[in-house]
């Protein structure tokens, strides 16, 4: 393969594993601040914080996923999670 193309490969997935990285942080942090209150109050958060956190994590993973070979991807994917090999 192309040094050149080995780089920006490379560049691509060191990006992608970043943003994975930082989405877990951020759903991490959005979790750990949830709602003082009654039941709605902490369910209204879930849905206005939480969910788009999760949300961006399944967004970094399957960008991840498409640059990563499936023998080299640890973890399973929605694919294999949803429809088991």
């Amino acid at each position: 393969m192309d040094p050149a193309v080995q780089r920006e490969l490379l560049a691509e997935v060191t990006a992608g594993a970043e943003s994975l990285r930082s989405a877990a942080v951020d759903l991490d942090r959005t979790v750990a601040a949830e709602a003082a209150g009654d039941l709605p109050a902490r369910a209204a958060h879930m849905r206005a914080a939480v969910l788009p956190a999760m949300t961006e994590l399944r967004r970094a993973a399957d960008r991840l996923e498409l640059l990563v070979d499936d023998a080299l991807w640890p973890l399973p994917t929605y694919r294999e999670m949803l429809f088991i090999r």
